[in-house]
């Protein structure tokens, strides 16, 4: 599948009807104006999930093809939504946050991304550029220059509340140099294309949905999902 998608970018780069470029103007896409307006009540759920500490799981106890980046607990994930497929525990948890990502035409995948202090991410790169990614930043250091992202050429830091939108096919890494946590809700959209690039996009999602990689990930997601609601019921945070 990867190869395929590799072989895809070029055909997608001519149908794009936004520039290829590491980071895009926020202002390009309207849905920015959306997540961001509602950026409090986003935050107030991530912080919900944040609570559930260890329960949490690492990406790549989520997603074993990650490990070829990370392999600890210090980058854990919390799933909205992943290739489309939702779950009644995130609902549950993350209401608002879900309407708001259901309200995002093509929206594909959302997580919220936990990096604990003193985190690396080695430099790495996405598999497909049919979809432009987004960073909602909820929780930024107070020494915010020193939790960054380097992608291509540039470098930038996360403000509170202001998406950042990028390409994540060009090869990007994360530091976390501080002692405290940064968790940003992780976003992916359809790229904004003609017709022949939505239609070649819309059916590698379908092909995408079935294959065993995102298959194994919605059966670990589910299991670690399980593990979380006992640790929601102990504080509370359900109403149920």
């Amino acid at each position: 599948m990867r190869t395929i998608l590799f072989g895809c970018e070029s055909f997608i780069a001519r149908n794009s009807t936004v520039p290829r470029v590491p980071i895009f103007e926020p202002s390009q896409f309207d849905w920015v104006r959306t997540l961001e307006s509602n950026v409090e009540a986003i935050r107030q759920e991530g912080l919900k999930v944040l609570s559930l500490g260890s329960s949490v799981p690492a990406f790549h106890e989520v997603s074993p093809d990650q490990r070829g980046i990370t392999q600890d607990d210090r980058w854990k994930t919390f799933f909205l939504f992943g290739m489309g497929y939702g779950t009644p525990f995130a609902e549950e948890m993350c209401p608002q946050t879900v309407a708001t990502l259901r309200s995002i035409p093509g929206m594909t995948s959302a997580f919220f991304s936990i990096l604990a202090p003193g985190k690396h991410i080695p430099p790495h790169r996405g598999v497909f550029n049919g979809f432009v990614r987004c960073h909602l930043p909820i929780k930024v250091p107070t020494a915010a220059e020193r939790c960054r992202m380097s992608i291509s050429d540039t470098s930038f830091h996360w403000e509170d509340g202001k998406c950042v939108v990028f390409d994540d096919t060009f090869e990007h890494e994360v530091h976390n140099d501080t002692d405290e946590t940064r968790v940003v809700l992780l976003i992916d959209v359809i790229r904004p294309m003609g017709v022949p690039g939505r239609a070649l996009t819309h059916a590698l999602t379908f092909v995408g949905r079935r294959t065993a990689y995102v298959q194994e990930a919605k059966r670990n997601n589910a299991h670690f999902e399980a593990r979380m609601r006992e640790a929601a019921r102990a504080q509370s945070l359900l109403h149920n």
